[in-house]
């Protein structure tokens, strides 16, 4: 069970949909468990994430299921890890997508296997980075859009704030809509884990 963090804008939703699509190529199955933020409102989630991911894949291999958060405070449903550990007894891989958040929240649960951290170029500089409480307890960072202009100069700080921030070096992936090698790549070591 992985859990995908990252601020809203990151793109944790279009690369779900691309591990998603490189899944569906190898016969994997994968579960992912969207969660969105409820409405101020009370008339519920958007469910907006689901539109970033693809609805014509194989149904008995890959499931997507949307969870509403209403107020919790690390960014998931409530009731997603028992759903989660429910989920693993039969798929592959189960994704749970968190809400877009800050600096200060991070998803630490008995249930999770790994903290996936999705980072973007232009959302922050490196003080950013050090500061960010994602950053810091991530079991593995993925740098999305790598394709930006912007990409190869973001890299390069967050393996700078690696090397002086955390001794435990995790392992970094750079992602792209447009590379779909990059992105089952990712997936191959998801599925191991």
């Amino acid at each position: 069970v992985c859990v995908i963090i990252g601020q809203g804008g990151a793109g944790k939703s279009t690369l779900i949909g691309a591990m998603l699509r490189a899944a569906a190529a190898t016969g994997k199955s994968v579960a992912v468990i969207a969660n969105d933020p409820a409405g101020e409102n009370g008339r519920g989630a958007i469910l907006a994430d689901r539109l970033r991911m693809p609805m014509n894949l194989n149904p008995e291999r890959i499931l997507i299921r949307s969870l509403p958060v209403y107020g919790e405070s690390i960014g998931v449903s409530g009731v997603s890890g028992q759903m989660a550990s429910q989920l693993a007894e039969w798929f592959d891989l189960v994704l749970i997508e968190t809400i877009g958040v800050g600096q200060n929240q991070t998803t630490t649960a008995p249930w999770v296997d790994e903290r996936i951290a999705i980072l973007a170029p232009g959302m922050g500089d490196h003080w950013q980075l050090r500061k960010s409480a994602i950053f810091q307890t991530a079991d593995r960072l993925v740098i999305n859009k790598s394709d930006l202009p912007t990409a190869v100069l973001f890299t390069a700080e967050v393996n700078e704030v690696l090397h002086d921030s955390r001794p435990d070096n995790p392992p970094v992936h750079c992602t792209s809509d447009a590379d779909a090698n990059a992105t089952a790549a990712l997936l191959t070591k998801l599925l191991k884990i």
